[in-house]
């Protein structure tokens, strides 16, 4: 996901008005999962109900942070693993535990996690 691609997001998400106007709280990340069709790749001709696919795409573990908390990565817990700088940044695709969101939006395919459940930043080397 490019710089444009995180800004319309960004975009989209402020003039919500309804659910997710400013930043996370806390320790908290906003991300972008990537749908069914991004990981399984363009070429795959399967053919799933609409509530399958919703529940297959959420249970989808990759995604790429679009929004971070002021408090991410700024705790004790960071500091007793040795973590010598945050795990990821906005625009880091990252692995997630499965079922770590506390609220997911359908509509635009984003979940809110605790900064503690990326397991993987596929951004690092």
């Amino acid at each position: 996901m490019n710089d444009e691609e995180i800004k319309r997001i960004n975009g989209k998400v402020s003039a919500r008005k309804d659910t997710l106007v400013g930043r996370p709280a806390g320790p908290r990340l906003l991300i972008k999962i990537k749908s069914l069709d991004e990981k399984l790749g363009e070429d795959t001709k399967i053919v799933l109900p609409d509530d399958v696919y919703r529940a297959e795409t959420f249970n989808v573990t990759i995604g790429v942070v679009v929004k971070m908390g002021l408090d991410c990565y700024n705790d004790v817990f960071q500091r007793s693993v040795g973590a010598k700088e945050p795990w990821c940044k906005v625009g880091d695709e990252v692995m997630f535990r499965s079922h770590a969101s506390m609220f997911e939006d359908s509509k635009d395919g984003l979940v809110l996690i605790n900064d503690q459940d990326v397991l993987w930043n596929f951004s690092k080397e």
